[in-house]
Order: C-alpha cells, then sequence, then structure tokens
C-alpha cells in the first residue's frame, strides 16, 4: 500500500476534497466529522442540483453519494458527475440494498457502494481507495512519459472489470461459479501465474482455499488450509491493512514465515493479497502469487486487486443472503407442514389481541369457523366461547399470556350449536432486547376427555 499512499500525498490539493451528498442533515454532519478528523476537506450537500454545480467549480477527489435524493435521482446525479469528471470515484450510499442500487450503481460506473446505517470504518477504507484512484489518475495524467503503458493496463483493467460486473453469476447467488470467474479475470488481466480466494473459518483460526486458479496450466483446485498459529505474523497484518502488497515475499514480514514450506517450493516470490470483508468483518483474502523473478505491485494493479476483492466481497455477501432465505424458506415450510397437519390449533397473536398472525387450519375443524374470519375479526374466537367462560378467559388471555403462565379449559359453542372443551396454553415470544412481541400458542380439543 505504500505507493498507493505515495500517490495520494503527490497529489493532495485535488484528492483530499471529498464531496458528500445526503438529503439527512445528520448524516451529512457525521460523515463530515468522521472524514474531517480523516485530513479530508469536505463539503456536503443535500441535494443533486448541488452537488452538479460543486463538481463544476472544484476537483473532488471523490463523491459520497446517496441513492435518495430530494429533486433528482442519485444514479441520474452519478451519471452527470462522471461526465464532468470521468475519473472521479463515486461511492454509493443508500439504505435500500436492492440488486438495482448495489450491482446496478457498478455496472453503472460506481466506485463502491455502501448500505446505511454505514460502518465508519469500512467508508474510511473505501474512501482511501477512491482517493487512490483518483490520485492515480491524476498522476497518470501528469506522469507522460508513463502514460501509454499506464493507461493500456488501466483500459484493461477497467474492461476486465466492466465484463466481470456484466457476467451472469455475479448476478445471482452462484458463489463457485462467480469466484471461479474472479480469479480467472484476476489472473489473465494482471498476468499474475496464481490467484485464488481463502475463507476464514468461523473460529478464525484458519484460511481454507475456495478456489486457485493456474495461469499456465488454466487450471482450478480447492482445499489446502493454513493454520493461524504456523503463519501468525501474516494473520496479524490481514485485519490490519487494506492490502498486502509483498515485492519480496521471502523477505517482507507479514509473508516471510510462508518462505520454507509454502514460496520456495512453488517458485513463489512476490505476493499481493487483499483481506475481504463483510459488514467491517473479515471473511476472507483474495490472493495473488508471482511466479518467477521479483515483481513490484504498481499502484493500478492494487488498485485493481482492491476492485476485484470487493467484486469477491460482494459474491459472498450474495451467497450468504441466499443460504439465509432458502434456510428461511425452508423452516416456513417446514413448519407449515406441521403446523397444518397437526390435530389442535397453532396460533399466534400480538400480546394485545389486535392482530391474529397465524392460525392452523384445526381452528375450522374445531371451531367450526373459517380461518379467513379469525384474521379478519382477531378476537371472533372470544366469540364462540361459552357465556360462562367468556370473561375467565379473556381476562387470562390479557394478564397471563405474555407471562407464560395461560393455561386454561373453557366451552366453545360451535355455529352448529355443538359444544367443545378446549385446553388452550399460550407462551410469550421476545425480540433482541426482551420485549415481548409475539403471542403463540396451542389449543386442544378435550372434549372426549371430559364426557
Amino acid at each position: 500500500m505504500g505507493d498507493l499512499a505515495m500517490s495520494t500525498d503527490a497529489v493532495m490539493t485535488a484528492a483530499t476534497h471529498v464531496l458528500i451528498v445526503d438529503d439527512d442533515p445528520d448524516i451529512r454532519e457525521a460523515l463530515s466529522d468522521l472524514l474531517e478528523r480523516e485530513g479530508y476537506r469536505v463539503h456536503a450537500v443535500g441535494a443533486g442540483l448541488e452537488a452538479i454545480q460543486q463538481v463544476t467549480q472544484i476537483h473532488y477527489g471523490a463523491v459520497v453519494l446517496d441513492i435518495k435524493l430530494p429533486d433528482l435521482d442519485g444514479l441520474s446525479v452519478m451519471k452527470v458527475l462522471t461526465q464532468l469528471d470521468p475519473k472521479l470515484p463515486i461511492i454509493v450510499l443508500t439504505a435500500y440494498a436492492t440488486e438495482e442500487n448495489t450491482i446496478g450503481s457498478l455496472k453503472k460506473g460506481a466506485f463502491a457502494y455502501q448500505t446505511k446505517p454505514y460502518n465508519p470504518e469500512e467508508i474510511k477504507a473505501t474512501l482511501r481507495r477512491a482517493v487512490a484512484v483518483k490520485a492515480l489518475a491524476v498522476k497518470a495524467e501528469t506522469a507522460e512519459s508513463a502514460l501509454s503503458e499506464s493507461e493500456d493496463r488501466y483500459r484493461r483493467q477497467n474492461a476486465a472489470l466492466l465484463a466481470l460486473t456484466r457476467t451472469e453469476a455475479l448476478q445471482t447467488a452462484d458463489l463457485w461459479t462467480a469466484l471461479r470467474q474472479i480469479s480467472e479475470v484476476d489472473a489473465n488481466t494482471l498476468g499474475v501465474e496464481r490467484v485464488s480466494f481463502w475463507r476464514l473459518n468461523e473460529d478464525r483460526t484458519a484460511i481454507r482455499c475456495v478456489d486457485l486458479y493456474e495461469l499456465s496450466a488454466n487450471r482450478h483446485s480447492s482445499g489446502q488450509e493454513l493454520i493461524a498459529g504456523n503463519y501468525p505474523a501474516y494473520f496479524r497484518a490481514l485485519p490490519q491493512s487494506d492490502l498486502v502488497a509483498a515485492d519480496d515475499a521471502h523477505r517482507d514480514p507479514r509473508t516471510s514465515e510462508f518462505s520454507e514450506s509454502y514460496l520456495t517450493p512453488l517458485g513463489i516470490t512476490s505476493m499481493m493479497d487483499v483481506p475481504v470483508s463483510l459488514n467491517g468483518v473479515l471473511v476472507g483474502v483474495l490472493c495473488h502469487e508471482h511466479v518467477g523473478p521479483a515483481r513490484q505491485w504498481t499502484p493500478d494493479e492494487q488498485t485493481f486487486a482492491l476492485a476485484m476483492a470487493s467484486l469477491a466481497a460482494l459474491t459472498v455477501g450474495q451467497w450468504e443472503r441466499q443460504r439465509a432465505e432458502d434456510a428461511l424458506r425452508e423452516s416456513e415450510e417446514r413448519f407449515r407442514q406441521v403446523a397444518e397437519n397437526i390435530r389442535e390449533v397453532f396460533w399466534m397473536t400480538d400480546p394485545e389481541k389486535k392482530q391474529m398472525i397465524y392460525v392452523s387450519p384445526a381452528y375450522a375443524d374445531i371451531w367450526g369457523r373459517s380461518c379467513e374470519s379469525l384474521y379478519a375479526s382477531p378476537r371472533s374466537w372470544l366469540d364462540a366461547i361459552h357465556p360462562d367462560d367468556r370473561t375467565r378467559v379473556l381476562e387470562a388471555a390479557l394478564t397471563r399470556q405474555a407471562s407464560g403462565e395461560y393455561d386454561e379449559e373453557y366451552r366453545i359453542v360451535r355455529p352448529d350449536g355443538a359444544i367443545r372443551w378446549i385446553h388452550d396454553r399460550a407462551f410469550p415470544i421476545r425480540d433482541h432486547s426482551g420485549k415481548v412481541y409475539r403471542i403463540a400458542g396451542i389449543a386442544a380439543c378435550i372434549t372426549e376427555r371430559k364426557q
């Protein structure tokens, strides 16, 4: 990261101006305070037109842009800003983490996106990368002797990133295919022999290779594991760094532990590893391993590697969300199968008995009334209770269910005049703060037992 930081310092006047565009004054103030403490010169506006006016007057190092603005659509504002300054990196800030706002914003030219509520450390890290990208662009404009080669690499990298973001695998939850494509594109674009994605295990004691792509052999493999206890300096460096660029991996203190057991047998001389984080938590690492004479990682290569790591993080995040959604659907299906096939009535309400959240089909069989009628009138089950029992049951329902002490037997009168005995029990469901926000219960017909 040293070269990247030097490039940023070299263009301090342009690169350290940051524009915040958000209609929430509290967010503008909080972000301004956060970034000013980092040394940026911050301007904050609340509308799209103001943002456009600012960019016409000041050369910004980066823009933090809210998707929802009072006067213009955020993505439309981004389009105008990038037309005014094609090299301007824009970090999209949104409370609506839809595919259109996240992947869609990347497709339309955003440097990265952050979701609200934002993680301060992740915002700072992303902004450092964005400022570095702008710094590189400004430096390239002033370094004519190196312009041709740098621009060629930059075009290749941008084209590779654009093509990758349009692949179907990155727009779905196909984790394995997406990671294979990321490693292949990464290796081919940078000309790196070995590119791999490693996942940190749950107890954070090791990383396991999910996919390794070897360029010369055009081959994928996986499964190797590295134990944190064997490489303590490297594992300490990962959460503390945006990027570990070791031009001489055998001597760099962060990577030298690998020399004898890993680097030498494989012929690796230089490493460039990018930690991959989700919501500010380290989940893995994207590794670049050069075979041959030692290699100095250029700033644009480091920036490209950071962008590829961001795509890997996006892919892992999508996969984890999809896995959670699938698990939830499976759990709900199992619940439905059980609830709809038991003879007892399973029910769930709010604590005030104003909303019937769920009632199983057995209600219609026992009460002789439709489930739809209960959803429409959540207290209609009380109307069926025998008049001699109704007051007692209502009082118990309102005072004892939330404490878990509700256990009542009572009679109901069906529409056909038949009387049924019911054994009704309830228990509270609490939220993360301990507050009761649902009441669930089971009502069983015990008529035969009472006769």
